[in-house]
């Protein structure tokens, strides 16, 4: 099985295109006081601009851990032992803090499962995705409000203009997500990482998301690295497949 998660690695770093991730011997400690539990161990995977990435496994299988690692969010004693995650020529696993903040939000986005728990309550989606564009870009207040409404309308919010002034709980989960989806792309990251961004949707609504998720990357040429459980998602959404199994890749190949 090892040789051939090898193989099919070296075919996708061999390309000729630009390489927008690139994690190699990846591994993820998180010391306890009587043992060391290994969350990831000895990863290796490449993203591509444009390219679909789906990451399968259960629960406790290391999927999430992997995200938090390329972000610099390991929680606390959660560390990287051993390993490199380069964002292009950025090495990540020993950058300072200042540089993964410059990073979380900017070249690299995260969207997660619970939209509604990842909003703030007591302010306008507006607000929001304002506040959101001008941490990352030089706009005027004006001309975040211009692009906030363009980034609703780029991602199927209907009246966008008219909804800025709304907050969270007046959004139906499928819109929560999509405003979430909205606020990831304020800053034209090169990586998308969604973490089962449709779990706690209908079947109906899991669909449109991803369909929108697909339309972007293209468009965009925007990596995405979608995580997930479900095995039928990754099939109409993804190229490569991850499969990971007690913090270990199992499979790693076309879909």
């Amino acid at each position: 099985m090892s040789e051939e998660v090898t193989t099919t690695r070296a075919g996708a770093e061999g390309s000729d295109a630009e390489v927008v991730l690139a994690i190699s011997g990846l591994v993820v400690d998180f010391p306890l006081e009587q043992r060391i539990v290994r969350a990831v161990d000895d990863l290796s995977v490449t993203i591509r601009p444009g390219q679909k990435l789906g990451v399968v496994g259960e629960s406790g299988s290391g999927k999430s851990t992997v995200a938090m690692a390329v972000l610099g969010l390991l929680e606390p004693p959660g560390r990287i032992g051993s390993g490199s995650i380069k964002l292009g020529q950025l090495e990540l696993s020993d950058a300072d803090d200042d540089t993964l903040r410059s990073v979380r939000g900017g070249r690299v986005a995260m969207i997660f499962q619970d939209a509604l728990g990842s909003l703030n309550p007591v302010k306008t989606i507006g607000y929001q995705l304002v506040e959101a564009i001008r941490l990352h870009t030089n706009a005027t207040k004006a001309e975040a409000v211009d692009r906030a409404v363009a980034l609703l309308e780029e991602v199927g919010v209907q009246t966008p203009r008219a909804r800025l002034d709304q907050y969270p709980h007046e959004f139906s989960g499928g819109m929560r997500q999509r405003v979430m989806i909205a606020m990831a792309l304020a800053s034209d990251p090169e990586l998308l990482i969604a973490d089962e961004p449709t779990t706690a949707l209908d079947v109906t609504t899991q669909a449109s998301v991803i369909d929108l998720l697909h339309r972007l990357s293209d468009e965009r040429q925007m990596a995405v690295m979608l995580i997930t459980h479900d095995l039928g998602i990754i099939a109409s959404f993804a190229e490569e497949v991850l499969v990971m199994y007690a913090g270990a890749p199992v499979e790693y190949g076309p879909v």
